[in-house]
């Protein structure tokens, strides 16, 4: 019986209760989107983080093997010009 009255209260509190109106259902609903946006494309953003990362790294590790190549290139050219003159 209890049961019943709860229901029949519930039932009786949601059909007097007003609509939102269609701004607020609006709103929420592009919350709702966002949010299924975010969630979904959280994964995605946090690989393309990750691969940048890399990316990054391996510019890096690339300009100071670059540096280093340069750095031989100059020593030698010196020393093959200073054996001309000498």
């Amino acid at each position: 019986m209890a049961i019943g009255a709860g229901l029949a209260l519930g039932l009786l509190i949601r059909a007097l209760r007003r609509e939102p109106r269609p701004e607020y259902r609006l709103a929420r609903m592009v919350e709702d989107i966002e949010r299924r946006v975010r969630e979904v494309s959280s994964p995605a953003l946090a690989k393309a983080g990750a691969f940048a990362e890399q990316g990054m790294d391996a510019v890096r590790t690339g300009a100071r093997v670059g540096a280093k190549l340069a750095e031989g290139y100059w020593r030698k050219a010196r020393k093959k010009i200073g054996k001309l003159f000498s």
